[in-house]
């Protein structure tokens, strides 16, 4: 009897059974991953960055793709279903990071360039440490149940702290110490249906170190570790976070922020859906100051959670000079801006 047929279905005449017992055997040919074609272009934050150049090993010979010449950067990371993948471009070549099981949904590298972090989805999500160029599993940092996936990843100034961002209702943020893989701190980040927190962003060039900020669906948030008096007198490391919502008025509406960086005067940049880059106060009650036409909105997009909206500013990266910003917009062009001073040039 055939289940899927209401009635009983007979063996064709001529009919050689032989032919089941072959194919119910393992097959002689394998499939073997050769290039990825994909980009996983739904992650809410930068997800596409250059790798720092590594040099020949002491004996002369070079490795990741057998290059002669180092002098450059040429090797770019970015993610695709569950894989990490590293590109190089000038060889048209690529590795895998395969220590996925699900979708990867976030990455990220080190100040340092030599190091990448990623976030999937799954029961028991996973973020992930791996090193780029022998695309190795350092550290595998298992989140609770319940947190259905890893929405952000960030690395802060040292590489020594990584903090995560959960899909649950409260997007729970993780700072983890990810060489011992122990979670130091657990801190309710933005109380809304997920996906709500796009990106975490850690301060490499100011005064703090330990200063982060998150951001997403009308919100931002900006987080400092405090030492409370008491314990620094006993030079205990006890310590926990405090919070402040960025206000956006009376400069703008409230808006989704898609992108930030942080500035070496304390300053905050931000990106909007429209194509804007929004300038936060460097101190006292952070709120946005002015707002700077910067890009075009690009296509129209729907949000996860339903209402259309831009890509806008996806992307603000402030180069390793410390003076220049770059912001790359959905209408396909990169700006390169002038912040010696502080603060946006126009």
């Amino acid at each position: 009897v055939y289940p899927p047929c209401r009635k009983g279905v007979f063996t064709p005449s001529g009919f050689d059974g032989s032919d089941l017992v072959r194919s119910a055997g393992e097959v002689d040919a394998k499939l073997e991953l050769e290039f990825v074609h994909g980009y996983a272009r739904d992650c809410h934050a930068n997800n596409l960055f250059y790798i720092k150049a590594k040099p020949p090993s002491e004996d002369g010979a070079s490795e990741a793709g057998q290059r002669d010449d180092w002098s450059e950067d040429t090797e770019i990371v970015y993610c695709a279903a569950g894989l990490g993948v590293v590109y190089d471009k000038r060889t048209n070549n690529q590795r895998f990071f395969r220590g996925h099981t699900d979708d990867v949904k976030c990455l990220t590298v080190s100040r340092a360039k030599d190091l990448c972090a990623s976030g999937q989805l799954g029961r028991e999500p996973t973020a992930i440490v791996w090193d780029p160029y022998t695309c190795i599993s350092l550290k595998v940092l298992t989140h609770p149940r319940g947190t259905r996936g890893v929405a952000a990843v960030g690395f802060d100034r040292d590489a020594a702290t990584l903090a995560t961002v959960g899909m649950d209702n409260n997007h729970t943020i993780f700072i983890w110490d990810w060489r011992l893989g122990a979670c130091l701190h657990q801190l309710r980040g933005h109380a809304d249906v997920p996906p709500k927190v796009y990106g975490v962003v850690f301060d490499w060039v100011g005064e703090d170190p330990a200063a982060f900020l998150t951001y997403g669906v009308n919100h931002i948030k900006f987080w400092k570790k405090v030492v409370s008096t008491a314990d620094a007198k006993k030079k205990k490391n006890d310590s926990s976070y405090v919070e402040e919502s960025g206000k956006f008025g009376p400069v703008c509406k409230k808006h989704a922020v898609v992108s930030a960086a942080y500035l070496p005067s304390g300053r905050v940049l931000t990106g909007t859906p429209e194509g804007s880059i929004a300038v936060w106060s460097a101190s006292g009650p952070r709120r946005i100051t002015r707002v700077v036409r910067a890009h075009a909105a690009g296509p129209s997009v729907a949000r996860v959670d339903g209402p259309p909206t831009h890509h806008g500013v996806r992307c603000l990266r402030l180069r390793a000079d410390g003076e220049t910003l770059l912001s790359a917009g959905a209408d396909g062009h990169v700006i390169a801006w002038d912040v010696k001073d502080g603060d946006l040039k126009e």
